[in-house]
């Protein structure tokens, strides 16, 4: 079987990236699939048991698919808003290989590889390593995420498509989220067409849910089939 690679990216933070691809993870694993993570680019990280620095979401998927260590799952971690100093005087060439290396390592045997982008469409840009751009490194369709904060999401969602195509990469689809009850009529009835006139799929609507968006990716996991998902070694 020929091996797919999806990467969910959003063009701004907290739009429930992680929620969407545990359940792409699910849906996959349901059908047999082999599952894989990654998460190239990190801007928040935590210590694990052994004083690692670890991105909390990879570390979280590995524990899902039962994967190796998170630190290859995501390999370049921006922790802290003062890094620039570190990074202007290196070759960011030699960032971006040494991400598609991890990249191999964490797709090989896989039917299917999950990749997570950081906190916005243009985070590593300093590097050349923007998630449209990496998109195409991984030969990976783009699939967008959208917090739905009101009818500017078409200008933000035309605006991330026409950056993904400055790359040469098509946006796939699109999924507008936690849409507030008031307003799900006119996301299903107006904002899904004007952006299918556009070009862009609507891949999903999801509703604003007060509870789930309070809760961390692991609590997320948890509260949606943990043991499913667990049961199942990638």
């Amino acid at each position: 079987m020929r091996r797919q690679a999806v990467y969910v990216a959003s063009p701004s933070r907290l739009a429930g990236k992680s929620t969407l691809i545990i359940s792409l993870a699910q849906l996959a694993l349901e059908k047999g699939l082999r599952v894989g993570y990654f998460k190239p680019i990190s801007g928040f990280c935590v210590p694990n048991p052994k004083g690692e620095l670890v991105d909390e979401d990879a570390e979280t998927m590995r524990e899902i698919l039962g994967l190796k260590t998170s630190l290859e799952l995501c390999p370049f971690k921006i922790c802290g808003g003062s890094f620039l100093e570190y990074f202007w005087s290196e070759d960011a060439s030699r960032f971006r290989d040494s991400i598609l290396e991890s990249y191999k390592e964490a797709s090989a045997e896989k039917d299917l590889v999950l990749i997570e982008g950081a906190q916005t469409l243009s985070t590593g840009s300093f590097l050349g390593c923007q998630a449209p751009r990496l998109a195409q490194l991984f030969n990976a369709e783009l699939i967008l995420v959208l917090r739905y904060e009101g009818d500017f999401v078409v200008d933000e969602a035309l605006h991330a498509r026409d950056y993904c195509e400055h790359w040469g990469v098509k946006v796939s689809g699109i999924v507008l989220n936690r849409v507030e009850e008031n307003r799900f009529k006119l996301a299903r009835g107006i904002v899904k067409p004007m952006l299918e006139k556009e070009g862009l799929k609507t891949l999903g609507i999801m509703p604003e849910d007060r509870v789930l968006s309070s809760l961390s990716v692991r609590e997320v996991y948890e509260s949606i089939g943990g043991e499913l998902i667990a049961g199942k070694r990638g």
